[in-house]
């Protein structure tokens, strides 16, 4: 019988670089409206527009943002590139956490005989491997993302395709970046190949490349997932007789399989697991199945995409129906009483302005006009106060 196993999670070895940050509460259920789209105020540095984003009601409803495998990747989403999670693979349950830098000036050996050290420690059997992965901050930029989210949700549905595949797909595959290129080729915000951008119509040539361009990507994107994705999906469950809808969480994310690894490499998955119905259990079952080339980054795919659903819903809902896509502007505002601004909205201010720069949401010309402005801010402050002040003492 297998040993328990005892985890703690955020604890440090070797001197992490940077502690993983404690996880907030569990955010309450977003209330069920009856429709699938969300309407947010999206306020930038230059002005404010109004969008829609699909629902995430169903990733508590049906009890998806507990599950071990998302809760991981969320974690490693805001993690700094600098440290690590050393964790269980098939379970994705954390050990401890690293510093990536130090872990990888490690021989094998030494890896290896801190790994047997943890097994030990921690009741860990053997059959069970372990797996190092560092932080993706930097990679998984959600807020850069919102205003493209939202102009490809848009396209989805002008092309007639689900616009859930939109939104997902931009948040796991090149989230802020659309000119990124993958080691097999992929590129643009949705990674097509190549030769599926140039089947759906897409110029891709020496003088240009479609792939970069959102709506071109869209357009193609939304034709692979109709025309490919999507049938074959139903074919491997029609065969089997496995009623579904199609706005079920579990069947989306088994169409996402189908763009990611390929409807070939997903059928050979499904035909070792020989469903008989289909519901959560087909996809976390699927996150422990390997067959022709589903292998560790297919299993992934689904979990980082409900980890990257749930992050994106906490922070569409930080502000209620606002969105601020630059956070020094939202702490000046929501430091404001009437028209005060206090000391500890500057100061917070002056903090989410550098975040922001570091972000990319901000540029540095920008950057340092708003600082000017908090400076102007807090003077004002200061010059009341001392006002304040010696009208005070000259009527004592």
């Amino acid at each position: 019988m297998k040993a328990p196993v005892v985890v703690f999670a955020f604890s440090l070895l070797l001197g992490s670089c940077q502690e993983i940050p404690p996880p907030g509460a569990r955010a309450a259920v977003p209330e069920d409206t009856g429709s699938q789209f969300v309407r947010k105020t999206i306020v930038s540095d230059s002005d404010t527009t109004v969008a829609d984003f699909l629902s995430a009601r169903a990733l508590y409803s049906e009890g998806w943002d507990t599950l071990a495998h998302p809760r991981f990747w969320k974690q490693i989403m805001c993690l700094s590139p600098d440290s690590c999670i050393i964790n269980i693979a098939e379970s994705r349950l954390p050990i401890q956490t690293a510093c990536f830098r130090t872990w990888n000036t490690q021989s094998e050996t030494e890896k290896s005989v801190v790994k047997n050290r943890l097994r030990e420690e921690y009741c860990i059997d053997y059959d069970d491997e372990l797996f190092v992965t560092n932080g993706k901050r930097e990679f998984y930029e959600h807020r850069k993302s919102i205003p493209t989210i939202a102009k490809a949700v848009s396209y989805f549905q002008q092309y007639g395709t689900d616009p859930w595949y939109a939104q997902t797909i931009l948040l796991i595959e090149s989230p802020g970046k659309h000119s990124s290129q993958s080691y097999a080729g992929a590129r643009g915000p949705f990674q097509l190949m190549r030769s599926v951008a140039l089947q759906y119509g897409l110029k891709v040539n020496k003088y240009v490349d479609e792939r970069t361009r959102l709506d071109r990507a869209a357009y193609g994107a939304s034709r692979l997932i109709s025309s490919i994705c999507l049938p074959k999906v139903r074919s491997m469950l029609d065969t089997r007789n496995i009623p579904y809808k199609e706005t079920d969480l579990w069947f989306r994310l088994l169409v996402l399989h189908a763009y990611h690894a390929g409807s070939g490499n997903l059928s050979a998955a499904i035909n070792k697991i020989n469903p008989d119905s289909g519901g959560q259990w087909l996809i976390t079952t699927l996150w422990k199945t390997q067959a022709g080339g589903f292998k560790n980054e297919s299993q992934n795919y689904s979990q980082i995409a409900l980890a990257a659903l749930l992050n994106f819903d906490e922070l569409l809902r930080i502000d209620g129906d606002t969105v601020f896509m630059v956070w020094g502007n939202r702490a000046m505002s929501t430091g404001r009483d009437g028209k005060r601004i206090d000391w500890e909205a500057c100061t917070e201010a002056l903090f989410m302005y550098e975040k922001d720069l570091a972000d990319g949401t901000l540029d540095y010309p920008r950057f340092i006009e708003k600082i000017r402005e908090v400076q102007a801010s807090a003077l004002r402050i200061s010059n009341n106060i001392y006002r304040c002040h010696s009208a005070a003492g000259t009527q004592s």
